[in-house]
């Protein structure tokens, strides 16, 4: 027959044990937010890559900008340039 005070001790581990998986069952439970974990995780690694993410983010929108611009200069020199060849057309096939 176990002693009294092996079975305190199983009897305190149960406990223990009981609420170590009450307490992770919550944990499991609790809503997911992200913008905590991305706190938890990041470290200056992740900082300088977060950092240089954002520049080239900036980069590529300039260039994108820049590039409707200069597409739409170029549509207008072509149209100008089939306007000028229709009237030369014109002109010379009378």
């Amino acid at each position: 027959m176990p002693s009294s005070l092996a079975v305190s001790d199983a009897m305190t581990n149960l406990a223990f044990l009981a609420s170590e998986t009450g307490h992770r069952k919550k944990k499991i439970e609790d809503p997911v937010n992200p913008s905590l974990l991305f706190e938890q995780v990041m470290t200056s690694g992740d900082a300088k890559r977060l950092e240089l993410h954002e520049k080239v983010q900036g980069m590529l929108r300039h260039h994108v900008i820049g590039s409707k611009a200069r597409r739409r200069k170029q549509q207008q020199r072509e149209a100008l340039l089939a306007r000028l060849h229709m009237d030369s057309e014109l002109l010379t096939s009378e």
